[in-house]
């Protein structure tokens, strides 16, 4: 059986797939998707982090495997765009926090209030016992120090 999703819209951009080929016998497939500029603020939005805001795009793909009756993510990779964007981190009880912070807190949130990123990537696999392990890497520098 072939299934083709083709692509749909997700975030502000698109989500596509190769056509499938499923054996309903077999009841096993493999598909990677196609991930292309999907806005980061409205995933943010979605997720209600409120005290967290961005700009940007990601794109990627994310490869995933139907086995055995039970879907596994594997050899995720999303990147944002080259042109980077920006993070935003305003705690609601800022000034409390940061009386309350150690100066390595206090410089950490500082530099997350308007951070200027040139990358983010997300790397995902799921690993034994159905959990989910998610590496972040940002790269860049803080706009305010």
């Amino acid at each position: 059986m072939d299934v083709d999703i083709e692509w749909f819209e997700l975030f502000g951009g698109l989500i596509s797939c190769q056509e499938l080929s499923i054996d309903p016998t077999a009841q096993e497939f493999e598909a990677v998707l196609k991930v292309t500029n999907i806005d980061l603020a409205s995933i943010l939005a979605f997720a209600e982090f409120g005290e967290l805001g961005t700009t940007g795009t990601l794109e990627g793909v994310i490869s995933s495997s139907y086995r055995n009756g039970e879907l596994t993510v594997h050899d995720g990779l999303l990147r944002t765009s080259v042109k980077g964007g920006v993070l935003k981190y305003k705690p609601r009880a800022l000034d409390k926090a940061l009386e309350d912070a150690n100066e390595g807190t206090g410089l950490a949130v500082k530099a997350l209030s308007d951070f200027a990123y040139g990358g983010i990537s997300f790397r995902s696999n799921e690993i034994e016992a159905e959990d989910l392990r998610l590496d972040i890497k940002v790269s860049s520098k803080s706009v305010e120090l």
